[in-house]
């Protein structure tokens, strides 16, 4: 890895704020997994009034989920940055499953915005 690049992983990128959701798939395997993206909290059963907030998951083998991140990409401060989301087992996380979720510094007149092809996810 060249200093100042990123690293060979998937990056995600949203401004503050944006809705954000992630859908996670544990397809196949005998082993469970508890996906996470640190610094970023979403509820437990989303559309459920008083779900409880959650800040990583386990799904066993099949299961899929929605994570729909509280308050949107930053979470509750809106703080830009990188943040590794991963699937909490560290053999698996030393395989390559893990990435970035960069959340930009929010647009001004003099910077870009969503006009440069960025777009939601």
């Amino acid at each position: 890895i060249v200093a100042g690049a990123d690293p060979p992983t998937p990056i995600f990128e949203a401004f503050p704020g944006d809705p954000v959701r992630w859908r996670f798939a544990n397809a196949a395997g005998d082993d469970p997994v508890s996906f996470q993206i640190s610094g970023q909290s979403f509820p437990l059963d989303h559309g459920v009034k008083g779900s409880q907030i959650i800040e990583a998951r386990t799904a066993l083998a099949g299961e899929t989920f929605d994570a729909y991140i509280v308050n949107g990409a930053g979470g509750a401060t809106g703080a830009s940055g990188d943040y590794e989301y991963n699937v909490g087992r560290d053999p698996i996380i030393k395989s390559g499953d893990w990435g970035i979720f960069r959340v930009l510094p929010q647009p001004t007149a003099s910077s870009p915005s969503r006009s440069n092809g960025l777009q939601p996810f």
